[in-house]
């Protein structure tokens, strides 16, 4: 009798109390994982079964060693004491607590893959620790806030004198209404990544702020739209007709009259524009880092689009990008393809052979290029009813 192959795929496998006999039965046993849990015994088994483990990271524990996974933030505590030797995965940011050096030394291995803030003090205890993100660290006499904070009279009314506060971000000013000059007749200082706010305000602040502060002046005319947004009225009725936005901006679909009553735009970031309605940003004579004329219809990281001509004539053409396999009707004729398609990494694209030049010069990064029956036949040919596979987020042999 022919064996088997086994593929798992998974985010995390624990392999601990593998059991030999149940995999015996497969000639080839593959297994693709971010994090491989193992032990002495269950290595040896994974030896002699001929095992071929793909994966970013490989913890030996023992089996009866707790393994924490988190998705999300988490927040280590003084209070909340681990079972020593618990191995802790967290997909999010981590925050540590001042004080908290016992609990994060009673972990035998903490992955973040995130970014990681703690007190200064906190850093001699990180031995034990893999971060795929940056650390931020602060003083231990300053306060945390949260990432973003933006200086209100709320803010003011409940500072300390002398009060010093670390936010990991941005700190941020923009009603002119506030009274900011009561801050720093308390001594407030503040440790933080950038301070954003208009350009006549920035010397009454700078005491608040170390040499290590990144300042991001505004046009003192405009209006301060504190992260990223898309062009609209809505948006033109809450701010003004002078934007300064830090961040990005999306100016995708119908603008004409949000634009028509824009004086004055100013981008940190990037403009996402359709080709339609480029000329007008630039007319409007704005400023920004970067102008991204997509297209308007726009489909990322999938399986499988199919591209028809309603959907090319229906907007200002389609952008696909990351796809597994891209279908283009035959109807679409090769001058739409080349004036109404953009395409970026794709596995497969197919189309009849009179559309293939087409479909090429407007594709980048292109697995292959094939008409609908090459493509069954080599789906066909893919297939084997011989290989078992599993795909799952966790997988426990």
């Amino acid at each position: 009798m022919e064996k088997k192959k086994l593929e798992i795929n998974c985010a995390k496998c624990d392999a601990r109390n593998i059991n030999e006999e149940s995999y015996a039965k497969y000639d080839k046993i593959e297994i693709n994982t971010a994090v491989m849990l193992i032990d002495d015994r269950s290595r040896e088994v994974l030896s002699r079964l001929g095992a071929e483990i793909n994966t970013a990271k490989i913890l030996s524990t023992k089996d009866d060693v707790p393994v924490v996974e988190i998705n999300g933030p988490h927040k280590i505590t003084a209070a909340a004491m681990p079972q020593k030797g618990t191995v802790l995965t967290v997909n999010g940011g981590v925050e540590i607590e001042k004080g908290a050096n016992r609990a994060v030394e009673a972990y035998s291995y903490i992955d973040v893959n995130g970014n990681l803030e703690c007190p200064e003090s906190i850093v001699s205890s990180l031995a034990n620790v893999n971060i795929n993100g940056c650390i931020g660290t602060y003083p231990d006499d300053y306060t945390k806030l949260h990432s973003k904070l933006t200086i209100n009279d709320m803010f003011i009314a409940r500072a300390a004198r002398d009060g010093k506060y670390y936010v990991g971000g941005t700190v941020s000013l923009t009603d002119r209404a506030v009274d900011v000059s009561r801050l720093t007749e308390m001594n407030v200082k503040f440790k933080t990544k950038r301070f954003i706010t208009h350009e006549d305000r920035v010397d009454e602040c700078l005491s608040m702020f170390d040499y290590d502060t990144e300042i991001i002046p505004a046009p003192s005319e405009c209006a301060i739209v504190n992260g990223s947004a898309k062009l609209t009225t809505d948006l033109i009725d809450e701010y003004g007709t002078r934007l300064f936005v830090f961040g990005n901006l999306d100016a995708r679909g119908n603008i004409a009259d949000a634009l028509s009553r824009l004086e004055k735009l100013v981008v940190t970031g990037k403009i996402t524009v359709t080709r339609k309605n480029a000329a007008a940003i630039r007319n409007l004579g704005a400023k920004y880092k970067k102008l991204e004329i997509v297209k308007e219809m726009t489909f990322a990281n999938t399986r499988s689009v199919r591209v028809t001509n309603e959907m090319l004539h229906a907007s200002d053409g389609v952008a696909v990008q990351n796809c597994g396999v891209l279908t283009i009707d035959e109807d679409v004729s090769a001058e739409d393809i080349k004036n109404l398609l953009e395409c970026a990494n794709a596995g497969h694209i197919v189309c009849s052979k009179e559309q293939a030049a087409a479909a090429q010069s407007v594709c980048k990064n292109v697995g292959a290029v094939m008409t609908p029956e090459e493509y069954e036949e080599y789906k066909n040919s893919k297939k084997d009813n011989n290989t078992v596979e599993i795909d799952t987020a966790e997988y426990v042999m």
